[in-house]
């Protein structure tokens, strides 16, 4: 029983040791997952970041659905606005006078009401005091053609098509092009206008006690009678009325 050999201190790890380098990449992994996981919200088995941006994707599709929605309802408001005025006639009957607006909403130079005639799309145009009627769809391919600008081309009022800039006079339904013309030393350049021929209906358009009355021109036959009645191209007219072209 002599004394016990005194045991060797055990050797503790150095608090300034640095750490190996696996064990640097697992601290740090798991500061960047953490880090990662409060930027994101997703606690303990959570994924609040997934929630997040599905609930941003239906806010924005809810949103596009009350924006299409409220569309949709203005354009059916513009389009019963211009509800067809004697649309029970019988087709004899057409040609009868009809009132689409009164003379106060085409009191001024360039103002223009949108209507619907025996079922017929057209608009009334006021040009310098004159009133003017022509089939509201182009002819070409069924655009609002009555919503584009009037710009006055080689002496007459036209209207320019949204959708393809065909030019078409108001008073006579001509669709006007400009031709081109070769120079001396072989370019080619714009020239004067010429005219196709007539390619939209017009109307005759008057006033009377204070109201506008349209009488329908239907006689033989024009390009633009093929839309002048078909409730897409009248459903694009009251949504490019409405400044949503």
């Amino acid at each position: 029983g002599g004394p016990r050999p005194a045991e060797k201190p055990r050797r503790e790890r150095a608090s300034g040791r640095a750490p190996t380098s696996r064990e640097a990449g697992t601290h740090a992994s798991r500061g960047w997952l953490e880090g990662k996981r409060d930027s994101q919200g997703i606690g303990e088995g959570g994924h609040g970041a997934v929630r997040t941006k599905q609930n941003v994707f239906v806010s924005f599709f809810v949103s596009l659905r009350v924006t299409a929605r409220r569309h949709t309802t203005q354009t059916q408001k513009c389009l019963s606005d211009m509800e067809a005025v004697g649309g029970g006639a019988k087709e004899e009957d057409v040609t009868e006078e009809v009132v689409v607006g009164t003379a106060a909403q085409l009191g001024r130079h360039g103002s223009k009401v949108q209507a619907r005639v025996h079922n017929r799309f057209v608009t009334v145009f006021n040009l310098n005091g004159k009133l003017h009627c022509l089939d509201a769809v182009c002819y070409h391919a069924g655009g609002p053609l009555t919503v584009g600008d009037i710009e006055e081309i080689d002496g007459k009022a036209c209207v320019r098509c949204p959708w393809h800039n065909y030019c078409v006079t108001v008073e006579t339904g001509e669709k006007l092009y400009q031709k081109l013309v070769r120079t001396e030393d072989g370019k080619m350049v714009p020239g004067g206008w010429d005219s196709v021929g007539k390619r939209q209906r017009t109307h005759r358009a008057f006033e009377r006690n204070g109201e506008v009355l349209v009488v329908l021109d239907v006689e033989g036959d024009c390009e633009s009678d093929k839309y002048a009645k078909d409730e897409a191209c009248g459903r694009r007219l009251a949504s490019s009325a409405l400044g949503f072209g």
